[in-house]
C-alpha cells in the first residue's frame, strides 16, 4: 500500500527540524532515516544560511511604510503596481539605470530589521542539477508525445491543487525527480521565514486530508501524484533558457516566493530594479523574496541548459478553498525573529551593516554595474 499523501510532509518538516538542530549544534546532519547524500545537502544548508545571514545589504526604504501606505491610503488594488514601482524605483539614491551586480550570498533588511531578500548561490548541489534536468526536459522516447515544453514563452504550470498540465505518469515521474529537490527547498524556506513555512504546512495538512477531497477538481490524480508532491508550496513554474520579462506575482505582500537555478548554464541574471540589484544566477542558485510587491526579470541564459523555477502561493490555490485565515496570519520575516527561532545560539555577534547603494559593500564580490532595461 503507498503512504498517505501526507507523509510526504510528515518527512519535510523532519528534514526542516535537522537543519536547525544542524545550526544550533555547529554539527553535519547525521539523522540515519534521511540518505547520506541528502544528509550532506542539509548540512550544506546549515552552512550556506550561517554565511548568508551574516553578510547583510540594507535598503534605502523601510518596509513598513509599503505596508501602511497601502493600508492606510486605501489605495485601489488596480493601483498598486503604479504606486509601487514609483515608491520602490523612483526614490533610491543611485542612477535609476544602473544596478549593482551580486554574486556572494546576501541578505537584504531594512535599518528596522524587516527582511526584504535573501540572495543565495550555492543554495543545491550537484545531484540537484540533475534531477531537476531531469525533471524538466522528458525522456522523449519514453513520452514522444509530451506536452512539457519549458521552452514555450509562459513555462509549464503545476499545481498540487489541480493540475493545469501533464496528468498522468509523466507528471508524476516529474515530481518524483524533483521530490528531494523540493524538500530541500523546504528546508531553506522553514529558515528563511519560518512562518510563511508552518503555514504552507498547516494549509497542506489540512486541504489534502481525507475530509478535504470534496474541495478537488481531480481527486483520482491528485493524490496519487501528491505522494511525491514535496514542495511547500501549492503551486511551480518550470521555464528554460528564455528571457523573463519584467513582471510581479500574485500573492499577499508577506508572502515569499522563490526563484532556483539549476542545469549546467552560464550566464543570465535576475534584475530587481527595487532593491538597483542584478543577480548572478547560476545553477544551485536561490533566491527568496516578496515577488508580489517586487518587479523582476530574468535574462535569456546565452549557454548550456537552464532550468528556471518559480514558485508561487496563488490565493487560489487552496486559500480561496480553506479560507483566508491562512493568509492573514502570515507575517513578514525580521532578524529578530529568525534569531529566536534559532536560540540559544545566536547566529553571528553584531556587524555594521552596510548601504546598499555603496559600492563598496562586504555583500559586492565585483562591484560592477549593469543596465537595467
Amino acid at each position: 500500500m503507498p503512504p498517505h499523501p501526507l507523509h510526504s510532509f510528515e518527512v519535510t518538516q523532519t528534514w526542516g527540524t535537522q537543519v536547525k538542530n544542524a545550526i544550533l549544534a555547529d554539527t553535519p546532519v547525521t539523522l540515519a532515516s534521511i540518505p547520506s547524500t541528502c544528509q550532506a545537502d542539509l548540512s550544506s544548508v546549515a552552512r550556506v544560511f550561517s554565511r548568508t545571514y551574516s553578510n547583510r545589504a540594507v535598503v534605502p526604504w523601510l518596509w513598513e511604510d509599503v505596508e501602511e501606505m497601502l493600508t492606510s491610503f486605501r489605495i485601489p488594488e488596480g493601483d498598486w503596481n503604479a504606486f509601487l514601482e514609483r515608491y520602490f524605483e523612483d526614490s533610491l539614491l543611485c542612477p535609476k539605470s544602473l544596478l549593482q551586480v551580486f554574486n556572494t550570498p546576501t541578505l537584504f533588511c531594512d535599518t528596522l530589521g524587516n527582511i526584504v531578500l535573501w540572495y543565495i548561490p550555492g543554495a543545491f548541489g550537484a545531484d540537484h542539477q540533475t534531477q531537476a534536468t531531469r525533471a524538466a526536459y522528458p525522456d522523449t522516447q519514453r513520452f514522444p508525445n509530451s506536452i512539457l515544453d519549458i521552452n514555450q514563452e509562459d513555462g509549464v504550470l503545476q499545481k498540487a491543487g489541480s493540475t493545469d498540465v501533464l496528468h498522468g505518469e509523466e507528471g508524476r515521474l516529474m515530481l518524483s525527480h524533483l521530490r528531494n529537490t523540493n524538500r530541500i527547498l523546504a528546508s531553506w524556506l522553514s529558515l528563511v521565514h519560518p512562518t510563511l513555512f508552518a503555514q504552507q504546512m498547516k494549509l497542506h495538512q489540512a486541504l489534502y486530508s481525507e475530509d478535504c477531497k470534496h474541495m478537488l477538481r481531480n481527486p483520482g490524480f491528485i493524490y496519487p501524484s501528491y505522494t511525491n508532491w514535496t514542495s511547500p508550496f501549492p503551486g511551480f513554474m518550470l521555464s528554460g533558457n528564455q528571457l523573463l520579462s519584467f513582471r510581479k506575482d500574485e500573492a499577499n505582500i508577506h508572502t515569499f516566493h522563490a526563484l532556483l537555478a539549476f542545469g549546467t548554464h552560464s550566464g543570465g541574471r535576475v534584475k530587481i530594479p527595487s532593491l538597483r540589484a542584478a543577480f548572478d544566477f547560476e545553477p544551485g542558485c536561490a533566491i527568496f523574496f516578496p515577488a508580489a510587491a517586487m518587479r523582476y526579470s530574468v535574462e535569456a541564459a546565452p549557454s548550456g541548459q537552464r532550468v528556471v523555477m518559480r514558485t508561487y502561493c496563488d490565493t487560489k490555490l487552496g486559500w480561496k478553498a480553506m479560507g483566508h485565515k491562512y493568509a492573514l496570519g502570515l507575517r513578514r520575516p525580521t532578524l529578530d525573529f529568525i534569531e529566536k527561532q534559532l536560540t540559544p545560539r545566536r547566529l553571528i555577534p553584531f556587524v555594521e551593516q552596510n548601504e546598499l547603494h555603496m559600492s563598496n559593500s562586504h555583500s559586492i564580490d565585483n562591484p560592477d554595474y549593469v543596465r537595467y532595461y
